[in-house]
């Protein structure tokens, strides 16, 4: 046995699915979801940087203590909406990805339509679940439905 044939890979049917290539090939999905939850980040914590430096220029100036209270009101308000906003956006994604998983799971079943009142099911729940917190945000923040909604 020579040293390229001792890591050959084995033969036997459906060797093909385990190749580097197929290895590749299904984990891509799974890299372009870490870097979707990667650029989310990157814009998250560009957003907040960007707000909290405002927040800080917004004192700038403030002798009084009634316009100082002011100033924290709307700043706590953009916060918020930031917040919700940026709640919203993580959910959305993992509400896609989620969906996503669970379609593309169903796809390499060997009856898939068997399996339909499961997968909807699934995608229901989770659906359901996203109403619950987008109405939560609604209920906790006004200002963000708003901004959500122009948008």
């Amino acid at each position: 046995m020579t040293t390229a044939n001792a890591f050959a890979f084995p033969s036997f049917p459906g060797a093909e699915k385990f190749t580097p290539e197929a290895f590749q090939a299904n984990l891509r999905p799974v890299v372009e979801q870490v870097q979707a939850w990667a650029d989310l980040g990157k814009k998250h914590f560009e957003e907040s940087r960007l707000a909290t430096e405002a927040a800080l220029k917004s004192f700038t100036g403030v002798k009084d203590p009634q316009a100082a209270v002011e100033v924290i009101k709307a700043n706590a308000k953009t916060g918020l909406t930031l917040a919700g906003d940026q709640l919203r956006a993580s959910a959305d994604l993992g509400v896609s990805q989620f969906h996503a998983a669970i379609d593309a799971t169903a796809a390499k079943l060997p009856q898939p339509e068997a399996f339909a009142p499961l997968t909807k099911g699934l995608k229901s729940g989770i659906d359901s679940a996203h109403t619950a917190l987008s109405t939560a945000i609604d209920q906790v923040a006004p200002a963000v439905k708003k901004a959500t909604r122009k948008a």
